[in-house]
């Protein structure tokens, strides 16, 4: 079974209109704003906090083409309320969330070592 990746390139080269230098700051800038987010990622965070966290991750994913880490920003926004298993869930949820940060991370500088050297 072949892995997905993290970063959908297609619709990262139609954002930037094929431009491997604007695709190579936009990556700059999209592993900068999500790095920028992981000492914010509180599961105990007020609902206003972590929903405003969760939402900023999902543009900001969903720019590049992260759609796997965009789902699971869109389904953390979802978790704020009187429910009482909400840091347990959001715990849960920030454990794959920053396991999908990291992975967006390094195939970002991935792909712009690729640019680098084509």
């Amino acid at each position: 079974m072949t892995e997905m990746p993290s970063i959908d390139t297609l619709h990262l080269e139609r954002s930037t209109m094929g431009d491997p230098l604007l695709m190579d700051e936009v990556l700059d800038l999209f592993c900068d704003y999500i790095a920028s987010f992981r000492d914010r990622l509180d599961a105990e965070a007020s609902d206003e906090a972590w929903y405003d966290v969760m939402h900023a991750l999902k543009g900001s994913a969903r720019g590049v083409g992260a759609f796997g880490l965009a789902r699971a920003c869109e389904e953390g926004e979802k978790l704020v309320g009187e429910d009482p298993e909400k840091t347990a869930s959001r715990s849960y949820k920030l454990k794959l969330i920053t396991g999908l940060i990291e992975e967006a991370i390094a195939e970002a500088q991935q792909l712009r070592s690729t640019n680098a050297s084509g």
